[in-house]
């Protein structure tokens, strides 16, 4: 912020500017859950309404399992209003903070309002169906009002390796 001042006397003006600058405000929420797996959890929120009159660095990124009071940083340089936390152990629930970093200092954290957990995104693991010599099917649990959900895997060559194409069927 720059604010700015006229003195006067009887013969001269000068002119007073001051600058105040300062950690920024906490990033804007809410804090978003975008994606989960069995051992990572993606999350997005919005950059601070105020940036403290400098640039935003970086953003921190803590976790920790509901029910503890210890947080960890999640590894890793977010500059985007943004990041996946990796390594989670599945089942586990998570809660997590995020903090905007400038050249001042770190702002008040933003907070997920409930613990997320860490499992699969389609209910329990996969499990392999059936087994042909081009393709396999897995069958993947979802709520007990749905059906079963089969996704094929199509083989094919590449020239790295094996590659592999997903192709989403209901049956």
């Amino acid at each position: 912020m720059v604010f700015g001042s006229e003195v006067s006397s009887l013969s001269k003006t000068k002119h007073i500017f001051a600058s105040f600058t300062d950690a920024p405000s906490k990033p804007k929420g809410p804090l978003e859950t975008t994606g989960v797996t069995a051992n990572a959890i993606s999350l997005a929120w919005k950059p601070p309404v105020d940036d403290g009159g400098a640039k935003i660095e970086k953003y921190v990124v803590e976790k920790k399992p509901k029910g503890s009071n210890k947080w960890t940083k999640v590894p890793g340089i977010f500059k985007e209003p943004e990041c996946t936390a990796k390594n989670l152990e599945e089942g586990e629930e998570y809660e997590f903070r995020v903090m905007a970093v400038n050249e001042h200092g770190e702002s008040e954290p933003l907070m997920t309002t409930e613990a997320i957990k860490a499992k699969h995104p389609f209910g329990e693991s996969p499990s392999i169906h059936s087994v042909f010599r081009t393709f396999l099917f897995f069958k993947f649990v979802q709520a007990v009002v749905e059906p079963l959900f089969h996704l094929r895997l199509k083989a094919k060559e590449a020239t790295c390796g094996l590659g592999l194409s997903l192709n989403c069927t209901n049956e």
